[in-house]
């Protein structure tokens, strides 16, 4: 075997190893896309379930038996006594720091937290501490697979 022929084989082997390596580093970042994608879904129906069983109970403690008229007279953001299982929760603010956790097979924990503040009345959007009729409503969930750390679900529930 001369020296050229023994260049051209070492070529080849380089060429061949690098063309391996990109496909796999291609199948790892499709796989990790794929993973990502599917946790991004289940995210999505985690919180989505958790709104709808928000949507489900009253705006709040007072107006449960009542017509309120005014912001001021709404109760302050929380549980009431005695409410310390989700089945017990009647009005939105009672998921006020409600957190929980849901597994998958695939994908593993799926750790979930609500946060309930008021939002402001010319908008919504703004977190404010006096009581308004906007209960702004935020989940956070997070999960080894979703490549931004926390996926973040708002909504805005009026009264």
């Amino acid at each position: 075997m001369t020296q050229t022929q023994t260049l051209l084989i070492i070529g080849g082997m380089m060429l061949l190893s690098t063309l391996i390596l990109t496909r796999g580093s291609n199948t790892i970042n499709h796989i990790t896309r794929t993973l990502h994608i599917e946790a991004v879904s289940a995210s999505y129906t985690i919180g989505q379930s958790a709104i709808e069983q928000m949507n489900s109970v009253s705006f709040d403690e007072k107006t449960i038996t009542a017509d309120i008229k005014l912001a001021s007279d709404l109760s302050t953001l929380g549980k009431d006594t005695g409410e310390t299982q989700l089945n017990h929760f009647d009005d939105v603010d009672d998921f006020n720091d409600f957190t929980w956790s849901e597994s998958t097979e695939k994908l593993g924990a799926f750790n979930a937290k609500i946060k309930v503040t008021y939002g402001s009345t010319a908008n919504p959007d703004i977190t404010t501490t006096s009581k308004t009729f906007y209960k702004k409503i935020e989940i956070l969930i997070t999960n080894q697979y979703l490549l931004q750390d926390t996926l973040r679900l708002q909504t805005i529930r009026g009264y």
